[in-house]
């Protein structure tokens, strides 16, 4: 069987309908503006002069027309092409704006200051753009999403009865407050770093002799009993304290508040590095292991899925096998 020949006209009207793609469309006055007036202040003057070009093709390509979406893409694909320009990437949009393409600039470390989550959005915006402007993106398979990172282990038996014995022998006043209080509040109330940054000695409620409640601000409110065994470590990281004192510290806005602690306080070879993600993770395991009811779990936590429970239930399975 012969195939039927294409006619002049008929190439014609085809190459016309290829450079029109190519060419992009007619951008309406604002967003022309957009593209006129952009000058990214993360690129150099000399590369976005290289990769400006590119960057005004493919946005002539993309179909966006509100100004706000455009506006970011335009910066997406700004940054795409700079990072291809530095590595010398060839610049096509049928090149530029392909999976592979694409998933090496998110894991660069052009992009290492993004969350998780701004990364898979910036991913999932920029294959978008790629199904509008790359005529060869059909048939290219969806990526895997970026995958979420394992809560840390909790600690075993012996790490948890090590690392206490450790906090309550500091050898200075101030090292054993501090280590009690960090160690205490992750063990017995499941605080993290950031949930202990602002918490004060008025925060910390003497409910009876044997009971504290600890009062949560922040970005997970919540009111957390702290757990019978490990009240009495954190009545000693409470010592001296003033009811506005800050548990740890003396001013809310310094950094890392919890690695300073561990940093300064004198830890033998024998002990497990102190984490308060892992410390954490171990109040939750005991809860777990305790069938403490579901949403109660959530709540007492301050998690808004299960998730990292899920994580840690598989981390206490494994555990117990290992025994």
């Amino acid at each position: 069987m012969t195939s039927k020949k294409i006619s002049k006209a008929a190439a014609r009207r085809m190459a016309k309908q290829v450079r029109g793609h190519q060419q992009g469309r007619q951008l309406p006055g604002e967003l022309q503006q957009l593209l006129d007036d952009y000058s990214p202040a993360s690129i150099t003057p000399t590369t976005f002069q290289i990769v400006k070009p590119t960057m005004i093709e493919v946005m002539r390509r993309t179909t966006t027309t509100g100004a706000e979406k455009f506006r970011q893409q335009r910066q997406y694909v700004a940054q795409l092409t700079a990072w291809s320009h530095e590595h010398g990437l060839p610049l096509e949009p049928e090149l530029l704006l392909t999976v592979g393409r694409i998933g090496a600039f998110i894991t660069s470390p052009r992009c290492a200051h993004l969350s998780d989550a701004s990364r898979a959005d910036l991913r999932s915006d920029l294959l978008e753009i790629a199904k509008q402007v790359n005529p060869a993106y059909d048939g290219i398979p969806r990526p895997q999403p970026i995958a979420r990172p394992r809560v840390k282990p909790p600690y075993l038996a012996d790490e948890v009865a090590t690392i206490v014995r450790v906090a309550r022998n500091q050898n200075t006043a101030v090292r054993r407050q501090s280590m009690c209080a960090v160690v205490g509040l992750g063990l017995g109330a499941g605080l993290d770093s950031t949930d202990i940054k602002p918490l004060r000695r008025s925060h910390v409620v003497d409910v009876s002799v044997d009971e504290l409640d600890v009062q949560v601000s922040g970005r997970r409110p919540r009111v957390v009993p702290v757990r019978a065994r490990y009240v009495g470590l954190v009545r000693e990281g409470l010592t001296g304290l003033r009811p506005n004192d800050l548990v740890i510290g003396r001013t809310e806005d310094r950094k890392d508040v919890v690695n300073r602690v561990v940093a300064q306080a004198v830890i033998p070879s024998t002990c497990p590095h102190i984490e308060q993600t892992r410390l954490r993770a171990t109040y939750l395991a005991e809860l777990i292991q305790l069938s403490v009811p579901l949403l109660d779990l959530l709540d007492v936590a301050g998690l808004k899925s299960v998730q990292t429970l899920v994580d840690i239930a598989r981390y206490v399975r494994e555990q117990e096998g290992d025994r």
